[in-house]
């Protein structure tokens, strides 16, 4: 998809970070933004921050792990402007503690919002695609999701983990269709998500990788140029692609030397205690 004037494009999690970012980098490429937020006050700001650059756009308040909240959001879309070309599967719940301490329900609540949830969004909102002859959908995922450097959130690890294999085949699955799908795979970013992180082991620092942390308006420029280009794997950091080519030429090697880093950060302090 090279033109995004007109189109429709629905993001959630819109309100903040690497949504909004997103979501406005769009409006400015002409499309029209359908910003699903879980806070009333975040959604409606960010359509209006999209409206300002000229195009329409709404704020929907849509909670994505109920049952009415994505279903609510694709009617709203529809009423508003009668079409949906492009998605963004934006949420994300990150629970941390030690795994002993992270019970089996925050296991089940990690793959509900990081993986059922984007699943039952792109299967209520694909046929709508498709109707265009044309789409694209783009599905956020995480750099924790493709080689280990923590131990502290693994539920979110996992499920994000499983979400890249979903969107590799979702990705096989509608490329003779003309409906294309992009990886977004952040890094260090600066978002508000430290605010909604569930931490159920007190005092437990959050250990990221080894990255530069970038600003969320430089994702939401990346997220732009991969739908224009057709590109399926976008990580926020061009380092990752050696990374992950290290680990899979020799994944034992790997996780011995990236354990052995993991314990020389915690014994020098490194890390983020979220309170």
């Amino acid at each position: 998809m090279k033109d995004f004037q007109n189109k429709v494009v629905v993001v959630t999690g819109a309100g903040a970070g690497i949504g909004r970012a997103t979501a406005l980098a769009f409006a400015r490429e002409g499309a029209h933004v359908v910003a699903a937020e879980r806070n009333p006050e975040r959604a409606n700001d960010v359509a209006e921050a999209a409206s300002a650059l000229g195009p329409a756009a709404i704020g929907v308040t849509c909670d994505i792990g109920s049952d009415e909240g994505l279903p609510k959001l694709r009617a709203a879309a529809l009423e508003k402007f009668g079409r949906i070309n492009i998605l963004m599967n934006n949420v994300g719940l990150v629970i941390t503690g030690s795994f002993l301490d992270i019970s089996p329900e925050d296991w089940r609540k990690s793959y509900d919002i990081n993986v059922v949830a984007p699943v039952r969004a792109i299967q209520l909102m694909l046929p709508d695609i498709l109707e265009r002859g044309e789409g694209h959908i783009i599905n956020v995922a995480s750099t924790a999701a493709l080689y280990p450097y923590n131990t502290d959130r693994m539920p979110y690890n996992a499920s994000k983990a499983a979400f890249v294999n979903f969107s590799e085949s979702l990705a096989m699955e509608l490329a003779p269709k003309n409906v294309g799908v992009t990886l977004l795979m952040p890094g260090p970013t600066r978002t508000s998500i430290a605010a909604d992180i569930v931490t159920v082991t007190p005092n437990l620092p959050m250990m990221p990788p080894e990255l530069p942390t970038l600003q969320a308006e430089q994702l939401g420029d990346m997220v732009i140029k991969a739908v224009r280009d057709g590109r399926f794997f976008l990580p926020s950091h061009a380092e990752v692609h050696s990374i992950v080519a290290e680990r899979g030429n020799n994944p034992e090697a790997f996780l011995k030397a990236a354990t052995q880093r993991f314990l020389d950060r915690q014994g020098r302090g490194e890390g983020t205690v979220i309170r």
